[in-house]
């Protein structure tokens, strides 16, 4: 949790600082996308059951996130007409590619296992069909001497 933690630090305060210095939001698309994936990442390790670190950590972790968030609401308000605005807009974009990321990647993953599951099903055939030729030849050389 330290790690993403630091990541979203750092990259919270490359976007503050881009934006009170008069860059428009997509101008920091980058930072902005690293900012979002360390607090995604965060909220993710805390919830699940298996996330490391205490409940204090994580707990520390989310009021910081909160903290981040309204100065950003700040930042953007008073830099831009709109720029809140804007910022949630980018945000929603960014979890929707996300998401599509995600689902298409399942969807690989499935239809690899598809073919494996194919794959595996015509080795097993073509094993059982020489099996079978291999036991009527052996029972015809039999029958033969």
């Amino acid at each position: 949790m330290l790690l993403e933690m630091a990541a979203a630090n750092v990259a919270f305060k490359t976007v503050q600082q881009l934006i009170l210095n008069g860059k428009t939001l997509y101008q920091c698309g980058s930072s902005l996308t690293d900012y979002f994936s360390a607090s995604s990442e965060i909220n993710k390790k805390q919830a699940s059951s298996t996330g490391s670190g205490s409940a204090l950590e994580s707990y520390q972790a989310q009021q910081e996130l909160k903290r981040q968030r309204e100065a950003l609401k700040w930042a953007m308000n008073k830099a831009a007409l709109m720029g809140w605005s804007d910022y949630l807009a980018f945000e929603a974009e960014w979890h929707r590619e996300q998401k599509e990321i995600a689902k298409a990647t399942a969807h690989k993953r499935y239809l690899r296992n598809e073919a494996i599951q194919e794959n595996v099903s015509i080795g097993l055939k073509a094993c059982g069909i020489i099996l079978a030729i291999m036991a009527a030849l052996f029972g015809v050389a039999l029958y033969v001497r």
